[in-house]
């Protein structure tokens, strides 16, 4: 899945429903559905309110695959790019501050590169085990690639 929005204060919402479509559409399991949800749309409001000065517009992108191990489980690994400048948190956070520490608690793994260039989250879930509509989505997902 490439899914690529304005970084305004809609994105989150907008991406969280294209990704939950994806998921469905996968036959993602609901509970850690809803932890990638939330993770991806925390990473878009972190890119709305940190990656762009205001005022001004910027773009920001997910992609998303979904990975079987040799193990038979699956993952869903997301990249989350924006083409900004990483803002500094205000000094008084107030309720603020923790989506980095929600999204790292909410994934298996997350590796966050910011460059002048812009910034790029690299996570993927925790694994699910591989029901017959993961596997049929998988399935797909290789002959899509092939063609």
């Amino acid at each position: 899945m490439h899914y690529r929005v304005v970084a305004d204060q809609a994105a989150p919402s907008m991406v969280r429903r294209r990704l939950k479509a994806w998921l469905t559409a996968l036959g993602w399991p609901p509970e850690p559905a809803e932890d990638l949800i939330l993770v991806v749309s925390e990473a878009f409001a972190n890119v709305v309110d940190h990656a762009y000065p205001p005022e001004t517009a910027g773009w920001a992108r997910l992609c998303a695959h979904q990975h079987r191990d040799a193990d038979g489980r699956c993952r869903v690994v997301l990249l989350v790019t924006d083409q900004g400048r990483w803002r500094p948190a205000p000094l008084d956070r107030g309720y603020r501050g923790r989506g980095i520490t929600l999204m790292r608690a909410l994934t298996e793994s997350l590796d966050i590169t910011s460059t002048g260039q812009g910034t790029q989250l690299l996570l993927t879930s925790y694994p699910v085990a591989a029901g017959a509509s993961l596997l049929a989505a998988a399935g797909a997902s290789l002959l899509a690639a092939a063609s």
